[in-house]
């Protein structure tokens, strides 16, 4: 898995994410051209895999 998605690249954290931080919709790509960067992320496969 760590390989597969290139988390060997990663610095490692305590914590990936600040629990106070609030994720929503705005955040999400919304232009032709950042739809097409997040194609290319296997977020789902990644977090599926764990």
């Amino acid at each position: 898995i760590v390989r597969r998605f290139s988390f060997d690249q990663l610095k490692p954290v305590s914590n990936p994410m600040e629990p106070s931080i609030r994720l929503h919709s705005g955040q999400s790509p919304s232009t032709g051209a950042e739809f097409a960067a997040m194609c290319h992320i296997p977020y789902r496969e990644a977090v599926g895999s764990l």
